[in-house]
């Protein structure tokens, strides 16, 4: 057996580092995402352009290191000399060569309240004061900003005769601008206009299109100008505000700036996300992070003449159009009329160049023995996408009082060709109708009727029939027989037999049919007076649609408004003020133009049209337009014309209004 000693255990003894190494990683580490905190931060702040035009907006970036503690900077300093908007928040954090950077971005829009050398002041944020920034806000210049070349620029094209251009001719005005870099934002601003009116047609639209070697994308917005007066018109210059998309710089890698990493910059550089996303946008940057660099164009200011209406046109309604006709939906088919019945005429006007409010109603003359009821006019306005086109439907009900042939004269309506400058005329030709019914010799004109219109030469022979006492209705044929008897024996005959059918006829209505003809009355009446009930209420419906107090409320508006524009001698803001006052006066059928207004009130006609003649006619010299004898005139109020009072015996409105009288069952 061999004996064997133990070993002595040697003693533990640290080695050089080791005891150290991990105590020191956790103190470098703390050290690494810990000093940020402790470090004191830094404001900064900034403007993303420090010259602006009037009325621009710009945006000033404050920007502090360190993870966001819930501090705002305080915005009051900025309300005197700027309009403060939004203000977004935006933290980042970024890992670069194994050193955490954290920073806060707050973004301010404003708007500067004056023109010249503005300063931002200096604002506080926490413990902490930004430096003050100067700003130079210029007024817009009279000339147009961006030229073909450029980034972005516009451009107006007027197709019109400018030359020639007349007093309430539609102008169409086409608004392109034209841009050389993608688009994020866009505003097209439009200038007030003194003495004319501006309204769109349609939607805005788009295209590509290569001007001066580069690919610009084009937006067209389509308008139609108005002049309302004769003499010079300014149109201020047009402004189009957009934010372009943001190009990198020469070798700057956008998604390195962004994401600071490499493996990142790779993830979105790969071909099957750029084809899932788009590849077009994500090749210049993070388009969703891409605020975007702010641009503007102008057009130039333009100064045209507008030439009053012409000497030589001689209609009553002054009509500058580029076409114009009328058409009757009578002229292929002529109806056959039947004396006594009522039958309705459409008449169409369409304008190209002007609008359906612009259009008058036809006067439509009748001839001898035929009645018309007022006509009903309705109007519009649409668009084929390059002008304006008025449409108005004009409904003429006439009723025969005679049987034969009658004639419907020829209806002309001058206007004025703005192709040609030149005086034209739609013409509706006579129309030639036959009546079935009764002929009745004409005789002296009778008084026309309540709600109709009689003919222009003499009323029915019906009328004049009715008037004598022992004479019989003319719209009723009288029975003639189918033999007639030469002979006194012959007449007696015949009265006998009559004698015998009307006993038998009595004996059998009082003893098999007591209560018929009083039943079949009875069921007549009521249904004429529940349709007579059914159209009274329907009127009155329509009336009460537009509540009282808003009537009421615009009548006042509408009559300060006049009483304004007259003081001041504002011949243009009266006109405007008068037909807002009477649409709330009659708020059913008002009036579309200053000659309906002057033909339809009691008081004023005369002054209302020494306004339109002052508009619209051509005048001699620069004298001024007295607002004092039409106030005069309407100081009492807008009043309509006195009707003229109802005959003896009136005839039954096509559209009866008055509620119907209850009798007693």
């Amino acid at each position: 057996m061999i004996a064997t000693r133990p070993s002595p255990r040697r003693p533990w003894r640290p080695q050089p580092g080791r005891r150290l190494g991990r105590p020191l990683l956790i103190v470098a580490l703390v050290l690494l995402f810990g000093l940020g905190g402790l470090a004191r931060a830094e404001v900064r702040a900034s403007l993303d352009r420090d010259q602006v035009y009037a009325g621009d907006s710009l945006t000033l970036i404050i920007e502090t290191d360190g993870p966001d503690r819930g501090e705002r900077p305080d915005l009051t300093p900025l309300e005197r000399d700027f309009e403060v908007g939004g203000m977004g928040i935006a933290t980042e954090t970024r890992i670069l060569n194994a050193r955490r950077f954290d920073s806060t971005r707050f973004r301010i829009a404003l708007t500067p309240r004056a023109t010249g050398q503005l300063q931002v002041p200096a604002l506080r944020l926490g413990d902490q004061q930004t430096s003050a920034l100067r700003l130079q806000v210029d007024p817009l210049p009279e000339g147009g900003l961006g030229i073909p070349g450029d980034d972005l620029f516009l451009e107006l094209d007027l197709d019109a005769d400018l030359e020639h251009l007349v007093v309430q001719q539609q102008v169409p005005l086409l608004v392109r601008a034209y841009s050389a870099r993608p688009l994020l934002d866009y505003e097209l601003r439009l200038p007030d206009l003194e003495g004319a009116g501006l309204s769109r047609i349609g939607r805005e639209t788009g295209h590509l299109t290569s001007r001066n070697g580069r690919q610009y994308r084009v937006i067209e917005w389509r308008f139609s100008l108005n002049p309302e007066r004769s003499g010079e018109l300014r149109i201020p210059s047009l402004v189009f505000v957009a934010r372009l998309q943001s190009e990198p710089a020469a070798g700057r890698d956008p998604f390195a700036d962004s994401f600071g990493d490499e493996r990142l910059e790779r993830l979105f550089r790969d071909p099957a996300l750029e084809r899932m996303l788009g590849a077009g946008p994500w090749r210049s940057g993070f388009p969703m992070f891409d605020r975007g660099e702010p641009a503007r164009a102008q057009s130039q200011a333009l100064t045209l003449t507008v030439a009053p209406s012409p000497d030589e046109f001689a209609g009553p309604h002054w009509l500058p159009a580029q076409a114009l006709g009328i058409s009757d939906d009578w002229a292929a088919r002529p109806p056959v009329l039947a004396v006594g019945e009522p039958a309705t005429r459409t008449l169409t006007i369409t304008a190209r160049g002007l609008a359906g409010t612009q259009l008058p109603a036809l006067e439509v003359p009748m001839p001898a023995g035929v009645r018309t009821y007022p006509p009903r006019v309705e109007r519009e306005t649409r668009s084929d996408g390059n002008g304006l086109i008025g449409i108005s439907r004009q409904q003429v009900t006439l009723i025969p009082g005679s049987g034969g042939e009658i004639e419907l004269p020829a209806l002309r309506l001058p206007w004025w060709d703005t192709n040609s400058n030149q005086q034209r005329e739609a013409v509706v030709p006579a129309l030639r109708l036959q009546v079935a019914g009764p002929v009745s010799a004409p005789t002296a004109p009778a008084p026309a009727l309540p709600g109709t219109i009689a003919g222009a030469d003499a009323a029915s022979a019906s009328d004049a029939a009715r008037d004598a006492p022992a004479a019989q209705p003319a719209a009723q044929p009288a029975v003639q027989p189918a033999v007639q008897p030469t002979g006194g024996a012959g007449r007696r005959g015949w009265w006998v037999l009559a004698l015998v059918l009307l006993v038998a006829l009595g004996w059998w209505q009082r003893r098999w049919l007591p209560g018929l003809p009083r039943q079949w009355w009875g069921r007549l009446r009521q249904a004429r007076l529940g349709a007579a009930a059914r159209t009274a209420m329907a009127s009155t419906a329509a009336e009460a649609a537009v509540p009282v107090g808003t009537r009421q409320t615009d009548a006042v508006a509408a009559r300060a408004a006049v009483q304004a524009a007259c003081s001041a001698n504002d011949a243009g803001g009266a006109a405007r003020a008068l037909l807002v006052w009477a649409a709330a006066r009659w708020p059913a059928a008002p009036p579309v133009n200053l000659a309906a207004l002057a033909a339809g009130v009691a008081r004023g006609g005369a002054e209302i049209r020494a306004l339109e003649r002052f508009l619209y006619a051509p005048r001699q010299g620069d004298a001024d337009w007295d607002g004092a004898p039409l106030w005069a005139a309407l100081h009492d109020g807008l009043d309509p014309a006195e009707a003229p009072r109802p005959p003896a015996d009136p005839l039954v409105p096509l559209y009866p209004t008055r509620h119907p009288t209850r009798h007693p069952t």
